[in-house]
């Protein structure tokens, strides 16, 4: 009975091994797709906005610290990393997360890794924050009660579903 049992468990502990590979492979596939994609619309440093809010970023070495004003944005890393600091918090991701801000904020913002061979390519996609509540209001998603931990600016984890929107996006 318990060698069933062991046999089942390891049954069960190979196939959720194989699904994470399957989905980390899948992720890594996302990632190089968006990147040769930013990479071929944007071939020299700088920016440009191939389409109304959405934004390509190349840069071929780290930047100074630069202040701004964050405007409401999705902000995905192709290749390399940043950071944004908003007071004393600072906010760093890379290919592997995304940042998203949601209000109109100073912050300072600076390019981490970046180099000729692999130069920082990103994408901003411009958030219309009416558009955004309309949604959430169509998808019946609830406010956050008050009180809540809601921030301003945050980094979360860039998972498979969210990379494929982003590719879709792009395309």
């Amino acid at each position: 009975m318990n060698a069933a049992k062991t046999s089942e468990k390891s049954a069960r502990s190979l196939m959720n091994d194989q699904q994470a590979l399957r989905e980390a492979d899948r992720a890594q596939a996302h990632r190089d797709e968006l990147t040769q994609r930013i990479a071929q619309a944007i071939r020299h440093d700088g920016t440009i906005e191939p389409l109304k809010g959405l934004h390509f970023n190349r840069s071929s070495s780290p930047s100074e610290s630069i202040h701004s004003v964050s405007i409401p944005a999705f902000c995905v890393i192709a290749e390399g990393s940043k950071k944004v600091l908003l007071g004393s918090d600072c906010y760093q991701y890379d290919p592997m997360n995304y940042l998203l801000a949601t209000i109109e904020l100073p912050v300072a913002s600076q390019i981490l890794e970046a180099s000729k061979a692999q130069p920082y390519l990103s994408l901003r996609l411009d958030l219309d924050p009416t558009l955004v509540g309309s949604v959430m209001v169509e998808a019946g998603e609830r406010s956050p009660q008050r009180g809540a931990n809601v921030k301003a600016i945050d980094v979360s984890l860039l998972d498979v579903p969210l990379l494929d929107v982003t590719i879709f996006v792009h395309s």
